[in-house]
This record gives structure tokens, C-alpha cells and sequence, in this order.
């Protein structure tokens, strides 16, 4: 590719692309950069539209993140391409109980500790890009679902088990469990609590702090003890 002055005009045919992939407008003039503005003498050469090019030291990280996918999953049922694990997560899969891994899920355990238990029946979903951050814990007892897509912030509980009866009498039993669904592109903010028997639609935001003891639509922005819908998105 030749290269192009940031002083010269760009003719009626001419369209380059900047690193963001939007179209530079034909009607560029010698007052302005094709970069950073007005008044800046910068050429435009094919470096500017070239990926960055990942340091050994990145490399040799990502590398090790899913070395350690492999191995702390290792008892999943399946575990899709590029997935990563940062740091040391405790994963319990008890008895028969099922747990499935999309593709380019990313497992948060550097700051605080990620705890994931599936029962000996239960089944954990986590769809295809989800990402799962330190501090949360998630407990499967009969279903959960994570949606593609789907973030998880700092010190989520996600429980479709209450493990312990309202009744005095039958304090030390556990109840019935009801399943959790996060349909896609969900996001809960940190400290959020999603109770058994709980669907949270797609697209829609949890407050930080919030406890979901309700369904939640889709497209929405919901907060609250409990959570309420506070607005559409």
C-alpha cells in the first residue's frame, strides 16, 4: 500500500479505513490528520491498520490460563476452544452431576476465590464467551444456566438451593431446588444474589448488591433488595 500524506486531500474515489474500522470521510482536507485531528503531519502507512502483536511474556500468560482451564475442568463433560482459568478456583463436581463449558469462557480466581459446586444430579450451563469473576460462587444442585455471552462480577452468589427449610423443625433438611436461568448478554454487577427458581431475560443488568427473588424480563436495568425493574434498556 503507498503511503499518504496527512497534508494531502483525499480525491472523490478515495476511502481509507482507521484502526477502528470506520470509514474516513472523503472530504478529508490538508487541515487535518487522518489520525488525531487538525494541524498534525502524520503519514498513514498499513502499520496503522496491523493487529498488535502479542508479547512473549502475554503469550506465555494465556498460555497458562488454559493449561489450567484443561486441568481445573478436566472433570467437566465438555470444555469448548480458548477457554482460560486466572488463577486457582475450587470446582466441585459431585457424583453424576454435569457440567458443560462453552467456547472463550474466562474464569476470574486471582483475588479471591472462585467456588463452583454441580451436585451429583445437577447440571451447570455456562454458554459460549461468558466471564466469571473472582469471588463468586455458584452452586448447581439441580440447574443452572449461564448465558452466552453473560459477566458475572466480583462476589456473585448464584444458589438454586436454599439448603436449609424456613420450618424450625426441618432446619437441617434441604428443599426442593428450583432452576436459575441467565438467558444471554446478562450482566450482575458485583455483590448481586440470584435466588432458586429465578430467570433473568436476555440483555437485561442486575444492580450491584441486589437480590433477585423474582423472574426478570428481557432489556431491562433492575437493582434493588429485592430487585425491581428500574428502567428499559
Amino acid at each position: 500500500m503507498s503511503r499518504i500524506s496527512a497534508g494531502q486531500a483525499l480525491s472523490e474515489t478515495d476511502t481509507l479505513q482507521n484502526p477502528s474500522n470506520d470509514l474516513i470521510p472523503r472530504s478529508w482536507t490538508s487541515e487535518h490528520s487522518l489520525i488525531t485531528g487538525p494541524s498534525v503531519n502524520r503519514a498513514w502507512t498499513t502499520a496503522d491498520t496491523a493487529p498488535k502483536r502479542m508479547t512473549l511474556s502475554e503469550l506465555w500468560r494465556k498460555c497458562i490460563a488454559a493449561l489450567r482451564a484443561r486441568w481445573y475442568l478436566r472433570h467437566a463433560k465438555t470444555v469448548g476452544s480458548f477457554t482460560r482459568v486466572w488463577g486457582r478456583p475450587s470446582i466441585q463436581i459431585w457424583g453424576r452431576g454435569n457440567l458443560t463449558v462453552g467456547e472463550r469462557v474466562q474464569f476470574i480466581s486471582k483475588i479471591a476465590q472462585l467456588d463452583i459446586v454441580v451436585g451429583a444430579d445437577g447440571t451447570l450451563e455456562i454458554g459460549d464467551g461468558a466471564f466469571i469473576n473472582y469471588g463468586t460462587s455458584i452452586s448447581a444442585i439441580r440447574h443452572v444456566q449461564i448465558g452466552a455471552g453473560s459477566l458475572l462480577g466480583m462476589y456473585v452468589i448464584i444458589m438454586d438451593n436454599d439448603f436449609h427449610h424456613l420450618d424450625p423443625n426441618r432446619r437441617h433438611e434441604w428443599p426442593e431446588s428450583a432452576p436459575i436461568i441467565l438467558e444471554q448478554n446478562v450482566w450482575l454487577a458485583a455483590r448481586v444474589i440470584v435466588l432458586p427458581g429465578v430467570t433473568i431475560g436476555a440483555n437485561s443488568v442486575i444492580g450491584a448488591g441486589s437480590v433477585v427473588t423474582k423472574d426478570i424480563p428481557p432489556n431491562v436495568f433492575a437493582a434493588g433488595v429485592p430487585a425491581k425493574v428500574i428502567k428499559n434498556l
